[in-house]
């Protein structure tokens, strides 16, 4: 009887152990920094994204570190003699991957708080307005999004791999002339397989609005 509970007790204290792994590897709490659930990556220097006049710019992101970039963050920028004015900062995927959207406003990427879990519990999209503003003389100023001059927030990213879901969350700033990227990290399965360059920023490339791609 005493090997019977030893036993019983063993495969308990499995059972719970493969749950908590497998509940850990299907959300990340964003801002979350430390702990088993997350792999925190600071980046060092931040990365900005200017958003000059009459220019488009655009930063990839691979959040598994395949060479397949995931993300794009777009700046695009127009301002015409005629008074006319456009400013847009959005992100698209490339794959299969998802964008957690603002529940009021599914065309922009949601403002998530800190310690909010980023999970199945969120609306996933695959293209997300951070801010866009419009004008014109005579017109109403158009003015979309939930990012500007924001601080302290974090936006929800997922990719599905098989049966795996790498979630990941990003610190960023949104001001009227540029981004500004100050840190993320990614859900436990990526460091099972992956590890994350922080001095060279490895998984992240910034390209000119040459670049063919931006016209995707």
């Amino acid at each position: 009887m005493k090997n019977l509970n030893i036993a019983i007790s063993a495969l308990t204290l499995l059972f719970y152990l493969n749950t908590d792994s497998f509940c850990q590897s299907n959300f990340i709490l964003a801002g979350e920094t430390s702990g088993s659930s997350t792999v925190y990556t600071d980046l060092i220097p931040d990365i900005r994204i200017i958003n000059f006049y009459n220019s488009n710019s655009i930063w990839y992101y691979d959040i598994d570190k395949d060479d397949i970039y995931d993300f794009l963050f777009k700046s695009s920028s127009v301002q015409s003699p005629g008074g006319v004015y456009k400013k847009e900062y959005k992100i698209e995927t490339t794959g299969g991957e998802s964008i957690a959207m603002h529940p009021s406003s599914p065309q922009c990427a949601d403002v998530i708080n800190a310690n909010d879990t980023i999970g199945d519990n969120l609306i996933w999209g695959t293209s997300a307005i951070l801010w866009y503003y419009s004008s014109y003389p005579g017109g109403t100023p158009i003015d979309i999004g939930f990012w500007q001059n924001v601080e302290g927030k974090y936006l929800g990213l997922k990719k599905v791999i098989g049966n795996d879901t790498i979630y990941c969350w990003f610190q960023l700033y949104v001001a009227n002339d540029y981004i500004h990227f100050r840190e993320f990290a990614t859900s436990q399965q990526l460091a099972k397989t992956k590890d994350f360059n922080v001095k060279t920023i490895d998984g992240i490339k910034l390209v000119p609005s040459t670049d063919p791609e931006f016209s995707k």
